[in-house]
């Protein structure tokens, strides 16, 4: 059971969430969990996340994001920490380079068990649905890595990969 207060703040200046073309978004968010409140885990999570997009002519937009979050508490982080909340990247949203989860900590036989800080950045070129009917194309460059301490990120230790997608906008 995991007994947590959790505070976000989000600013957004972006009119449309799904097809987001101009503006920003910057968001905080912060969560105490303690046994104290009946909770059966003890952490402090902190992560930040900022994404903008610029238009760079009627059909091109640049979008850019960044995310960085740490995960910390007072006794052991692998007891105190439920699995569920631990930061993994790869997958569809994050390093799409790589498949889910699998940029993280890892066991000895390679199974992941998450991490406790983590970092992850994308810039993407983005060819609006517009010209192609409902399809859409995205060139993208993502770096990042998960970390298992908390509050220690190495930017000499980051993965990256890069590519091009398909994006289909349904009605």
């Amino acid at each position: 059971t995991v007994s947590a207060l959790t505070l976000d703040l989000q600013r957004t200046t972006v009119a449309n969430l799904l097809d987001a073309r101009r503006g920003s978004v910057v968001s905080l968010h912060g969560e105490v969990a303690a046994r104290v409140a009946g909770g059966d885990f003890a952490y402090r999570e902190l992560s930040g996340d900022a994404r903008t997009y610029v238009p760079l002519t009627s059909g091109l937009t640049l979008a850019a994001h960044a995310h960085a979050g740490s995960i910390s508490s007072d006794g052991d982080p692998q007891t105190a920490v439920p699995f569920f909340k631990r930061y993994f990247l790869g997958g569809a949203t994050s390093l799409r380079g790589w498949g889910r989860f699998e940029v993280a900590p890892l066991t000895p036989s390679g199974l992941p068990i998450g991490g406790f800080s983590q970092l992850d950045t994308s810039a993407e070129v983005r060819v609006s649905p517009d010209a192609f009917g409902a399809f859409g194309l995205v060139g993208f460059v993502d770096v990042g890595n998960v970390w298992d301490r908390s509050w220690r990120w190495n930017v000499t230790d980051l993965r990256a990969d890069a590519g091009l997608g398909l994006r289909y906008q349904t009605p």
